[in-house]
């Protein structure tokens, strides 16, 4: 519901006051231009001014079809209303947006989290479907965690895995995508053929072996940190494009393979 103007209404002898107590609304009007707060804060919400506008326009029809000649466009209270209004419901929408976004991240590492991943994956799979341009996965997975965990302890394990989150996040391209794919392993969707990305998957490894534990957070524990990373691209022939299933199997059995092979090296499926 609205202010609706505050003047006398001689044909109804209903005071503006009364009115807008029969209708529910709120007689907390907001200090200063409304629609300044409105228009900063719409910038949390990617609107600009002339969508924020349009907002203000279609409700101020929608009250006019309601209420009629009773609404005047030119009425403070109604103005600092429907702004008031507004600011309420993009502040609303913000709040979702944050929370969409909180269930995209891993609270830990503070990166994207399976869910995303698999998101990123789908449309991935659809852009290489539309236009043919190479997509690649790398799957890491750190190097003998459980013994880390185990002998030193789950805080020094989290500090060994932000370390490695910083070194996958460091040497990725804007337009690719790391994901946390669960525990120790992670994921990076490659916008590139199978070269590219494991070329990406080596400096990540190579930087993840020059980690120094002693320096995590005054830990003064030495431990070697080591990954292994398996590489596949999507497979597109004339007629269909490989699966998304069908790509994360062949990284992850390029990845075992790296593993069973001696650990700490990049496996590419063929």
């Amino acid at each position: 519901m609205y202010v609706i103007y505050g003047i006398v209404q001689t044909d109804l002898n209903i005071q503006g006051e009364d009115l807008m107590n029969q209708s529910g609304c709120s007689r907390k009007i907001s200090h200063g231009d409304p629609s300044k707060r409105v228009y900063k804060f719409a910038q949390k919400c990617d609107l600009n001014k002339e969508e924020v506008d349009y907002l203000y326009t279609q409700r101020l029809l929608y009250m006019k079809e309601l209420y009629g000649d009773l609404v005047k466009p030119k009425c403070p209270l109604l103005n600092r209303q429907i702004w008031d209004d507004i600011l309420k419901e993009l502040q609303i929408i913000h709040l979702k947006k944050q929370l969409e976004q909180a269930l995209r991240i891993d609270p830990l590492t503070e990166m994207s989290n399976r869910k995303f991943f698999d998101e990123q994956m789908l449309e991935f799979a659809q852009h290489l479907h539309s236009n043919g341009s190479p997509t690649s996965l790398v799957l890491v997975d750190i190097d003998n965690f459980k013994t880390i965990n185990d002998t030193l302890g789950h805080p020094f394990g989290d500090l060994v895995i932000k370390a490695v989150v910083k070194c996958i996040t460091s040497n990725i391209r804007d337009h690719d995508v790391a994901a946390r794919y669960g525990g120790e392993e992670f994921a990076v969707i490659v916008d590139g053929d199978r070269e590219a990305a494991s070329k990406i998957a080596e400096r990540i490894r190579q930087d993840v072996s020059k980690i120094d534990t002693s320096r995590l957070n005054g830990s003064e524990i030495k431990r070697e940190v080591t990954i292994s990373c398996g590489v596949a691209s999507f497979i597109k022939t004339n007629r269909s494009t490989e699966t998304v299933n069908s790509v994360i199997k062949r990284a992850d059995e390029a990845l075992y393979k790296a593993k069973n092979t001696g650990r700490n090296r990049t496996v590419i499926s063929e």
